[in-house]
């Protein structure tokens, strides 16, 4: 019963995080990027480096549904069951890490344009 329920966590914020990164990567970073080439701001190191960090964090949510998956289908895999717990808290930290990421990412525009 622990390897499913860790395994249905797993693949259910595994999905959320990788919904999350890809809306911003497809819809919000590029109105972002317009809007600085528009106001001719210079870009802050955050917002220029947030796709290959929304890369990244692709790549390990699809990990985590992977490992989710495997959690689901297994019943006696305590190496396993580890690996999903372990990376629920590397989720937990993501997702903390993206929160504050993505307020630089909007708190440094709104700067840069109230010093215009």
């Amino acid at each position: 019963m622990k390897y499913r329920v860790v395994g249905i966590l797993n693949i259910f914020f595994g999905f959320i995080g990788f919904i999350l990164q890809i809306t911003v990567l497809f819809f919000v970073y590029p109105k972002l990027s317009s809007m600085y080439s528009s106001y001719n701001v210079q870009v802050p190191v955050v917002t220029k480096y947030f796709p290959y960090l929304i890369s990244v964090f692709l790549i390990f949510f699809v990990f985590t549904m992977f490992i989710g998956v495997k959690l689901v289908r297994t019943s006696n895999n305590e190496k396993l069951l580890k690996i999903g717990i372990a990376s629920l808290g590397v989720v937990l930290f993501f997702s903390v890490s993206y929160f504050v990421l993505s307020s630089m990412s909007v708190v440094f525009p709104l700067a840069s344009f109230s010093n215009m």
